[in-house]
């Protein structure tokens, strides 16, 4: 049910009724696009990976100039405790991270070339959500918390929107 559009974890804004990825440069930030159907509407300039060819096309995305943004993670509810989803696995299984909370509780911590991380089963997981947090410099005019999966009923469909 979750796609890779839902895991990734990052910074996103809207340019008008489009969520973009926001990426941190040098010069600050700027809207990234893949799609090509609206770029000239806001004037994104293209350019390309010279690594590996890929086409993307940014946009300077000014802080303090009305713009909404927040950086986004997947959040679960694995066992009772709380983790962070890090990564899709295969056949269902999905690489998690705990919280420091679930860290203390479960007596697992970061140790010398150890980070402790999970595979847990989509259908193990109870609760699943966005957590939405702001970004300085941008307005935060979204929800903080918007569950994707609850009680273990799910409230998006497969394409991942919410149902009608």
């Amino acid at each position: 049910m979750l796609t890779s559009k839902h895991i990734c974890k990052g910074i996103y804004g809207y340019l008008g009724e489009h969520l973009l990825d926001i990426v941190s440069a040098s010069d600050g930030y700027k809207f990234l696009a893949r799609d090509s159907s609206f770029v000239d509407t806001y004037n994104f300039k293209r350019e390309q990976s010279p690594y590996t060819g890929r086409v993307y096309y940014v946009l300077p995305a000014p802080k303090n100039s009305g713009i909404s943004a927040y950086f986004r993670e997947l959040g679960a509810k694995y066992k009772g405790h709380t983790f962070i989803i890090d990564g899709g696995g295969e056949d269902d299984y999905y690489m998690i991270a705990p919280t420091l909370k679930t860290m203390q509780a479960l007596g697992d911590f970061p140790r010398q070339g150890y980070d402790p991380r999970y595979k847990a089963k989509e259908s193990e997981m109870t609760d699943i959500w966005e957590e939405r947090s702001p970004v300085e410099g941008f307005e935060f005019t979204v929800e903080p918390i918007v569950y994707l999966k609850k009680d273990g009923i799910w409230l998006i469909d497969s394409d991942g929107k919410e149902p009608a």
